[in-house]
């Protein structure tokens, strides 16, 4: 179970400023009916890339990527998935 901070104590900002990788998170708001959006979560995390400018407020360079996007999430009740690989 996650636990909630009010805000970055001494601690927690060493612990968060050695960590040599960070994740950014995207979700979007369900509809009345409960549709939405996938959820689409990136890796990211050069050194020096990422500053804690206060007990509240934090700060990342948000650096372009490949531009790949991952595949769309599996349909639910499917166990597994195949891909047409080329043969080498």
């Amino acid at each position: 179970m996650a636990k909630v901070y009010a805000q970055l104590d001494e601690r927690l900002t060493k612990f968060i400023l050695a960590q040599p990788i960070f994740f950014v998170a995207t979700a979007p708001c369900l509809s009345a009916a409960g549709q939405g959006g996938h959820v689409n979560v990136s890796p990211k995390g050069y050194r020096d890339t990422f500053a804690i400018l206060g007990p509240r407020t934090v700060a990342y360079l948000d650096l372009t990527g490949s531009g790949a996007e991952p595949g769309p999430p599996m349909p639910r009740g499917t166990a597994s998935a195949s891909a047409d690989l080329p043969a080498w």
